[in-house]
């Protein structure tokens, strides 16, 4: 449930990206899309498959600190997935996987005015009913064959809503040991691009501020890329 109140919705058939569609908008608001045409992902030059299916949003608000806010959508996102009785889980910092494959992603948009934060858009991709995504990609109802864009959308909403709250009241702290439970276990083996350079190390868990550690390393901030077996 969301401990967080009801922002307006504000739903278009298509758009290029809700994510630069929200910033148009006096936050806090959620933009939805039942499917766009240029979604974004992560890191320069990511697409975002986004036809007809997902559960596509965007949400601004009002922050003072972005630290924590990729976390915050991929856990809202898991929580949604495992109250339906499957077993999804975070792969830090921004997807959530199911049985090997991406269900979801999650991109935070942030505005400066020099050392000022001026607000953020966190927003989420959920594939609910797509089909013919690429081989290393999952939808929602390949499991569930029930499943509705519409009600999947409300509750993430109410979990987005509902997490920004508390991270207001209590900061990362508020979430990031449930984070650290829904995210790959300690000992993992695990690979990764930083800077071009090709590296590898066994997880040792999450940083106080939301950072991957991981063994022989120093705490990881943001990488191009991550992968688990």
């Amino acid at each position: 449930m969301s401990e967080g109140g009801v922002a307006r919705r504000i739903l278009v058939d298509s758009c290029s990206s809700t994510q630069d569609l929200a910033w148009q908008y006096v936050p806090p608001c959620f933009v939805l899309a039942r499917s766009q045409q240029a979604g974004r992902g992560r890191g320069a030059g990511r697409d975002w498959h986004s036809p007809a299916g997902g559960v596509y949003l965007s949400y601004p608000f009002l922050v003072e600190d972005p630290l924590g806010l990729s976390v915050l959508g991929g856990l809202a996102a898991v929580r949604c997935v495992r109250r339906l009785g499957l077993a999804a889980w975070l792969k830090w910092p921004n997807d959530v996987y199911l049985e090997g494959r991406k269900l979801a992603g999650v991109l935070p948009d942030v505005r400066w005015s020099g050392q000022q934060c001026q607000g953020a858009v966190l927003g989420v991709g959920l594939n609910v009913r797509v089909d013919d995504l690429p081989p290393e990609a999952c939808s929602l109802h390949e499991w569930l064959s029930d499943v509705q864009v519409e009600s999947l959308g409300e509750a993430l909403m109410g979990e987005l809503e509902g997490l920004v709250t508390r991270r207001r009241q209590l900061g990362l702290r508020g979430y990031l040991d449930e984070v650290r439970q829904c995210s790959l276990p300690v000992g993992t083996l695990v690979e990764y691009s930083l800077q071009g350079r090709l590296c590898q190390g066994r997880v040792l868990g999450l940083h106080e501020q939301g950072w991957l550690l991981l063994e022989g390393q120093p705490a990881l901030v943001q990488v191009d890329w991550l992968r688990a077996p």
